[in-house]
């Protein structure tokens, strides 16, 4: 493993810039859809699906560009385990330079779809895929100030939700300039080449070590005041660790955390507008229904950078017990919220969401990085957003359920999800009587 001690600080400066610009110009872009989907349906895309005498949108054109989005957002989960392979064999440097190819290919190929050549889910997915690759490799960045990991784990994750208002600009950016929705993404290629040029002159060939001992084994000792075996030489002793964190309580115990949260994310952005025509009673909430919208598409990846000093601060001064407590009851009000029938009241839903996502993100990775160490980070951290993937392709059923079999009412999918949130307190439990008997 490098060592960040052996990097000049203007060097380090230089590469949590570099970590801060990948994220936010390609991590999480995809998940700018509900910004990005009245351009796409003004541009008539997948409108071939509806009967003639249907209006437009109908339902199969919703639900085919809500499965583009699915398919997107569970591809980048899945792809987390090849990405953190790559990550533990190849370093960051590989990691980035692959992630950024893919992010090139996925935008010319998303540019160059037409009427003719259906290359959006596919594109959409290379998109959905590549901004991972080169957020993973990054997040090792963290540990160029050790005394400031938390706050800058903060940044990185709040670039990463900050991103998604790449594809808010593009909507702006048509409804002003007009023309084909696709020649933004194709002039957009030039973002990935400008990561690659940034990556071979800043990026080191193997990711920082966290109280690292050349030559042997040291211990890491993590914010629950439990060490963790951490061998740097041994293969066999790298391996055993990863098993031993593998069947851990923290492991599973982080894990069901970011699945359901995540799904309960992805969910909510693919149909966060039926949800609120679904809790409408009045013409006057009908109007306020595209308000609520428009104003979800900008406090989304503004909650990102707005929220880096607070987490920071919280993860750099508090237990992780408090914070995924903290992170709970966010989870639970949005939860209650959402199933009150009174539109105006769904601004304060909204802002509760738009706060949780990027806390959610930056207490997972924080707590995957400083509880499990880097040694092993790639593959559990892989696992653990396989896992969450797979889990969040029910958000298409739940689309489905809602839309089709409910009549578009979501009262029930969001009960059921509201009780599962309950039961994950469980969790901060275990961490604080873990706590209590070290």
């Amino acid at each position: 493993m490098a060592r960040a001690e052996d990097y000049s600080t203007r060097h380090r400066l230089a590469l949590v810039a570099l970590g801060i610009f990948s994220a936010l110009t390609t991590a999480g872009v995809i998940f700018g859809f509900q910004a990005l989907r009245p351009a796409l349906i003004d541009s008539h895309v997948y409108e071939d699906l509806c009967s003639p005498a249907e209006d437009k949108p109908c339902n199969a054109q919703v639900l085919r560009l809500n499965l583009m989005f699915a398919i997107a957002s569970t591809g980048a989960n899945l792809a987390s385990l090849p990405i953190g392979m790559i990550l533990d064999k190849y370093g960051p440097r590989a990691t980035m330079l692959l992630g950024s190819g893919l992010f090139l290919l996925g935008s010319i190929l998303f540019g160059c779809s037409n009427p003719n050549f259906d290359g959006y889910i596919i594109g959409y997915l290379l998109l959905g895929v590549g901004g991972p690759f080169c957020f993973i490799a990054s997040l090792h960045i963290s540990l160029t100030f050790p005394s400031h990991s938390g706050k800058i784990m903060a940044a990185l994750t709040g670039a990463f939700d900050a991103s998604s208002i790449i594809y808010l600009i593009f909507a702006d950016l048509y409804k002003a300039l007009g023309g084909s929705i696709q020649r933004y993404f194709a002039a957009y290629s030039v973002v990935p080449i400008v990561i690659v040029i940034a990556t071979l002159l800043l990026m080191p060939k193997s990711s920082f070590g966290k109280h690292q001992e050349e030559g042997g084994e040291s211990e890491i000792e993590t914010d629950e005041g439990q060490p963790l075996l951490a061998p740097t030489v041994a293969t066999e002793n790298a391996t055993e660790l990863f098993w031993k964190q593998f069947k851990s309580p923290e492991f599973w115990g982080i894990t069901s955390t970011i699945c359901l949260f995540m799904l309960r994310l992805n969910f909510y952005i693919s149909s966060i507008k039926e949800q609120l025509l679904d809790l409408s009673r009045t013409p006057a909430d009908l109007d306020e229904v595209d308000r609520i919208v428009s104003y979800f598409n900008v406090a989304l990846p503004l909650a990102g950078l707005v929220s880096i000093p607070a987490v920071g601060h919280l993860l750099d001064n508090f237990s992780f017990k408090i914070s995924f407590v903290v992170l709970w009851i966010f989870g639970l009000s949005f939860g209650i919220l959402s199933l009150v029938p009174n539109v105006p009241l769904q601004y304060l839903s909204v802002a509760i969401f738009v706060l949780k996502r990027p806390l959610l993100y930056t207490i997972g990775n924080d707590f995957c990085a400083k509880t499990f160490g880097f040694v092993t980070f790639g593959r559990l951290y892989g696992i653990m957003n396989v896992l969450a993937g797979l889990f969040s392709m029910l958000q298409y059923l739940f689309n489905y359920v809602a839309l089709d079999l409910m009549n578009g009412h979501f009262w029930a999918v969001n009960l059921s999800l509201t009780v599962v949130t309950g039961l994950l307190l469980i969790f901060p439990i275990y961490l604080g009587l873990r706590q209590q008997s070290v």
